[in-house]
């Protein structure tokens, strides 16, 4: 998960969003069948609001920051979740879409905590609650400096699920193979080209899949930035 900026709001929701505010909330009201109140809770699925999202993603899940349409089709995920009664107003409320792969926003589903919410990627600063732990098991996420809020994005979303965990140890060691090659080059010439040419490379992809993996091996063994 990383910190990123949210654009302005796609013209279908600019045009529709309190319009279909009323609708769904007067449907319910009105004890309207579950098909009706379906299809208008699900007028935000627009193909505007999609490739918002996707473009202020890149393409990445929101939480675990895989790509998504390399393995499932992106799912729009309401932050505070649309299946609570008290957070059905906010149905089609922009700042409440996030961009999502199908496997954490079934993990997160409908939890939410009050007390230590999950994190937000267009309004909070990600790297002062997550950070990653080089276990045995694999590279894991971490809550940084034992973040309660970082603890509940961990555990909503289950970001320390096996197959996650072994796709980041095999990327952890390629970065540290590049960082290690980048050290050796300094130690050989402290000026080197090279070294400034890989490790340029390197910043490239910290807004890549996983990006902050590679942002948080680089920062932590290479010798001097």
């Amino acid at each position: 998960m990383r910190s990123v900026q949210r654009p302005s709001k796609p013209p279908s929701l600019r045009r529709n969003d309190k319009r279909w505010k009323r609708e769904l909330l007067a449907a319910i009201q009105n004890g309207d069948g579950k098909k009706r109140i379906n299809q208008l809770q699900n007028k935000y699925r627009q193909e505007d609001v999609k490739e918002a999202l996707r473009r202020m993603y890149r393409d990445l899940c929101c939480y675990c920051e895989a790509k998504i349409s390399h393995v499932a089709f992106d799912q729009i995920e309401h932050r505070k979740p649309k299946a609570k009664a008290r957070f059905r107003r906010l149905t089609f409320d922009w700042d409440n879409l996030h961009l999502v792969c199908p496997i954490c926003n079934q993990h997160k589903s409908d939890q939410w905590c009050d007390t230590y919410e999950i994190l937000d990627a267009a309004k909070d600063r990600i790297e002062d609650h997550l950070t990653y732990k080089s276990l045995e098991s694999g590279i894991t996420r971490w809550p940084h400096d034992n973040s309660k809020r970082g603890l509940t994005t961990i555990c909503h979303t289950d970001l320390n699920r096996r197959k996650l965990k072994e796709t980041r140890q095999q990327l952890f060691f390629r970065v540290l193979d590049t960082v290690q090659e980048i050290n050796k080059e300094r130690d050989r010439d402290p000026g080197s080209a090279r070294a400034k040419m890989i490790l340029e490379d390197l910043k490239h992809r910290y807004v890549e899949e996983f990006g902050t993996l590679t942002k948080w091996t680089t920062e932590t063994f290479l010798s001097r930035i």
